[in-house]
C-alpha cells in the first residue's frame, strides 16, 4: 500500500519488478492502481505474488492501456482458469509484447480452456520473441 503511493509519482518509470513479495490480491489491487495510465512502463514483473484470480482481474482491467509494455511476467501466481480468461481478454488486441511469462499458473488444471484462452490472445503477437508457458498442466 505504501509503496504504491510512491510509485504513482514516478512518471518516468520504465521497469517495475515486484516479484516474490507475497503481495496477494489486496497488494495487487494497490499496485495496479498505482501503474494505471503509466504509458512509460516497458517491463512489469509481478511474479511469485499469489495474486490469484481476483488480482489477475485487476491487472487485466488496466493492462490494455499500458501502450509501451513489451515484457510481462505473471508467473507463479495461481491465476488458474478464470485468471487465464481475464488475462487473455486484456491481451487480445495487445500485440506489442515481445516477452510473456505465464508459467506455473495451473491453466490446464480444469481442462483445456485456460490454454485455449491464452492461445487465442497471442495468435496475433507478431513481435513476441519469448513465451514461457511451462508447468501449466496443459496436457496434449
Amino acid at each position: 500500500k505504501y509503496l504504491s503511493e510512491s510509485i504513482k509519482h514516478l512518471n518516468s518509470l520504465t521497469s517495475l519488478d515486484i516479484s516474490g513479495n507475497s503481495i496477494r490480491v489486496d497488494g495487487a489491487k494497490y499496485l495496479i492502481e498505482s501503474i494505471k495510465d503509466r504509458n512509460s512502463l516497458i517491463s512489469l514483473n509481478i511474479s511469485h505474488n499469489s495474486i490469484e484470480v481476483d488480482g489477475t482481474k485487476y491487472l487485466s482491467e488496466i493492462i490494455k492501456d499500458l501502450n509501451s509494455l513489451t515484457s510481462l511476467n505473471v508467473s507463479h501466481n495461481s491465476i488458474e482458469l478464470d485468471g487465464a480468461k481475464y488475462l487473455s481478454e486484456s491481451l487480445k488486441n495487445f500485440n506489442c509484447l515481445t516477452s510473456l511469462d505465464v508459467s506455473v499458473n495451473s491453466f490446464g488444471m480444469f481442462g483445456d480452456d485456460g490454454i485455449m484462452y491464452l492461445s487465442e490472445s497471442i495468435k496475433n503477437f507478431n513481435n513476441l520473441t519469448s513465451l514461457n508457458i511451462a508447468m501449466n498442466d496443459i496436457g496434449d
